[in-house]
């Protein structure tokens, strides 16, 4: 995930500013004078900026940013990699991945 957000336009850092805020899709819309499909694209660009990362992930790296405390992007890496790995299991045999130490009755 970059943690660089200085390439997103001014009205992607306002959304992600009223995503920060804990504001929905459609009170991000209200405020800004937008359409909600408008916040979502400008959500979908900011995640693509930014690496794909989710954009709780982001808003967390940008409030990080913001108290001067560094992310730990290894971590969030990490989790995401896990993460995408699962999925691809799933896609792969089609079955979740089981559950280890225990057998079902």
């Amino acid at each position: 995930m970059k943690t660089d957000l200085c390439p997103l336009t001014p009205r992607q850092r306002a959304v992600l500013e009223l995503v920060c805020e804990g504001m929905p899709d459609k009170a991000i819309a209200d405020h800004l004078g937008i359409s909600v499909r408008t916040v979502e694209v400008h959500k979908r660009d900011i995640r693509r900026r930014s690496g794909g990362a989710t954009i709780i992930e982001i808003a967390i790296a940008d409030r990080l940013a913001f108290y001067g405390i560094s992310p730990r992007g290894a971590e969030v890496e990490s989790v995401k990699q896990s993460r995408n790995a699962k999925r691809n299991e799933v896609r792969r045999t089609g079955m979740a991945p089981r559950l280890s130490g225990g057998t079902l009755p």
